[in-house]
This record gives C-alpha cells, sequence and structure tokens, in this order.
C-alpha cells in the first residue's frame, strides 16, 4: 500500500494524489447511498407486514407507519385527510417530500409556511431561479478549480486547501440543486394537497 502511495505523490508531481482520494470518498458515499436504497426496500416489506396488523391500527401506529414507509413524521389529521383522496398515496409522499417547508402549530394544529416568503408564489419563483443559476455557479467553479488544480504544476500539499474549496463548491452545488428541486415541486404539491396558500 505504502508503494501505491508513494507512486501516487510522484505520478504528475502529486497533483493526482487528493482527487484519488475525493474519489475514493465518493465511493463509499455511493456505496452508502446504495445501501440506504436496499433498506428502503426492507422498509417497504417492514411496512407492508405492518400496515396488515388490524388489531394495532390506532393514532400511533398510523404515524408510525407512514413515518416508516414515507419518511416524514405527519401528524394524523393530515395523513386521515390525504387518505381519502383519489391519489392518497401520491398525496401522503408528495407531501412528505415537501414537509420541511411547513411549520404545524402545536395549539390549534393550524399549518403555515416554515418561512412567510414559502407561500408567495413569485417570490418562491425567484428564490428557485437564483437556486438553479447557484447551482451552476458553485459547479462550474468547482470543476474549474479541479482543471486547473489538475492542469497545473502544483504539489499535492499546496494543493490540498484548493481541493478543500472544490469539495466545498460541489457541497454548494448539490445543496442549491436539492432546495431547488424541493421549492419547485414541494411548494405546488403542498398547495394542491393541503390548500396551502
Amino acid at each position: 500500500m505504502d508503494g501505491i502511495v508513494s507512486r501516487l505523490i510522484e505520478l504528475h508531481g502529486g497533483q493526482l494524489l487528493v482527487p484519488l482520494a475525493i474519489c475514493a470518498v465518493l465511493v463509499l458515499i455511493f456505496k452508502a447511498l446504495a445501501g440506504l436504497h436496499q433498506t428502503r426496500g426492507s422498509a417497504r416489506r417492514e411496512f407492508l407486514e405492518l400496515f396488515q396488523e388490524v388489531d394495532k391500527k390506532d393514532d400511533l401506529w398510523l404515524s408510525a407507519c407512514i413515518r416508516h414507509q414515507f419518511g416524514a413524521h405527519l401528524p394524523v389529521s393530515i395523513i386521515r385527510r390525504l387518505s381519502k383522496l383519489d391519489q392518497p398515496s401520491r398525496a401522503i409522499q408528495e407531501v412528505a417530500d415537501a414537509w420541511p417547508l411547513i411549520d404545524v402549530d402545536d395549539a390549534s394544529g393550524e399549518l403555515r409556511w416554515e418561512r412567510r416568503w414559502y407561500g408567495v408564489p413569485a417570490v418562491r419563483r425567484g428564490i428557485a431561479i437564483a437556486l438553479f443559476v447557484g447551482y451552476f455557479a458553485f459547479g462550474m467553479a468547482a470543476a474549474l478549480i479541479a482543471y486547473v488544480l489538475i492542469s497545473s504544476h502544483m504539489g499535492y500539499r499546496a494543493s490540498f486547501a484548493y481541493w478543500l474549496w472544490v469539495a466545498i463548491c460541489a457541497a454548494a452545488a448539490v445543496f442549491c440543486l436539492n432546495w431547488f428541486a424541493l421549492l419547485k415541486n414541494g411548494a405546488p404539491a403542498l398547495e394542491r394537497w393541503l390548500g396551502m396558500k
């Protein structure tokens, strides 16, 4: 193993060591995501088994069952309301995916937007556009910094801080894309299924 590391350090002035380490970390992340996907498949089987236990169907059972399948702690009143619609599974899934946009008043049970501007379609659209532009800007910055680092003759020790910037910009791009999708798809789903305004 030491021979491989020393060979990588010698190769191209050691510039490829940090990108290869980042690639190794990415491989581990993708393996974890694949494991998570398998876990979701087994969670679906467990959900179906749990759903068949008729004698335990109280509010706690319903809440835990929906949390197990859809991944969000939805209030029982919302679950029952969505269950009466023509497409209950789709409605619950879309509301569960968009749940970070909602806040529930514990005293009254009233649903409201987590931030007031989530309820204003024009502002929401503007923020979604800004997030989409941020996604491209951060992604382009990460790609350009990585390209410059690979094509330059900077040593791996000196380039380590710049590779951290590549990782930070890539993470910011993923964050922007995630929130863009949440605002673009989640808010209309909440308006459709829950009548949020």
